[in-house]
């Protein structure tokens, strides 16, 4: 235990023992695509949220970085990608804007497609069209599922037939690595409330 970390521990149980009141100070990220990233404390006003209810608890999307898509299904919600923004030094530019669809039913073991790349994360990258590649990734929350569908244009693919499928491993997937760790991460901050 490093010096610093014992000092906040004594200064925590001291404060327990005269009674005053401790409260852990953690930031919660709301979305990463918002203009800038707020503490908690510090919420975008109620109008440009989107809340998705699940169960007795919602998750909250920004109005101003999720549009809408029409939903075919009473479990699903979709969402576009208000704005092409970038996020990574990919050399693989988007094709079309971000697509995520919240299932606010538990994940079924058929829809548990692809590579398991961590515990409840699960990656499908494939071509599509000439130079351009598919990358599907699906994160499990347990009542409900987050899948995120996105195209990217990635140089030297065209040699390989339509629908190959690109292994864990693969130079594809090394080429969008940032890419798809920032979805990841995405995905993991959409938590229900």
């Amino acid at each position: 235990m490093t010096p610093a970390t014992r000092f906040v521990a004594v200064a925590v149980l001291v404060a327990l023992a005269v009674g005053a009141p401790v409260q852990a100070q953690t930031p919660e990220i709301v979305n990463a695509f918002a203009p800038e990233t707020r503490l908690h404390a510090q919420q975008e006003p109620d109008d440009d949220r989107i809340q998705i209810n699940v169960g007795d608890r919602q998750i909250a999307l920004s109005a101003s970085a999720w549009i809408p898509m029409t939903d075919t299904a009473p479990y699903a919600r979709n969402f576009e990608a208000a704005a092409d923004q970038p996020r990574s030094v990919s050399l693989a530019p988007r094709m079309f804007p971000q697509v995520l669809t919240f299932f606010l039913i538990q994940i079924s073991d058929d829809r548990r497609s692809g590579t398991e790349i961590a515990p409840g994360e699960y990656l499908t990258v494939f071509k599509v069209d000439a130079d351009e590649v598919a990358v599907l990734l699906s994160r499990d929350h347990g009542d409900y599922w987050i899948h995120s569908r996105e195209r990217f244009r990635v140089p030297g693919v065209s040699r390989f037939p339509v629908q190959t499928d690109f292994a864990r491993g693969s130079l594809v997937i090394a080429e969008l690595r940032d890419e798809i760790d920032t979805t990841r991460h995405l995905l993991g901050q959409f938590i229900a409330r």
